[in-house]
């Protein structure tokens, strides 16, 4: 919440204000390397050493899915230009009922 009154401070008198989450100090969009390279240090300083910002965004799209998501919306979420993009994360849909049939 904080960040976002301070975003909304830092875009006051910007035509037309950026509708993204994160903005540098030049008030543009954060680039992917920017968001990546943000995430790794976060991480790296949380101990935690087997994750990234892939796997992160991966683990999302999963979980989207697992809790019932619509394909189409986790697509749009994820900005896929294509929906084969997002339909590779239904194999681990396949190997989650192979586990549970396996338990019965």
């Amino acid at each position: 919440l904080a960040w976002l009154k301070e975003r909304k401070q830092m875009l006051q008198g910007i035509e037309p204000p950026s509708d993204s989450l994160f903005i540098n100090k030049l008030r543009t969009p954060l680039s992917v390397r920017s968001v990546q390279n943000v995430v790794k240090k976060y991480l790296q300083r949380a101990g935690i050493t087997d994750a990234s910002a892939h796997s992160l965004r991966h683990t999302a799209a999963t979980t989207f899915l697992l809790k019932g998501t619509d394909i189409r919306t986790v697509q749009e979420i994820m900005d896929h230009e294509s929906i084969r993009t997002t339909q590779e994360y239904l194999h681990v849909l396949d190997l989650n009922k192979q586990e549970a049939v396996k338990r019965l």
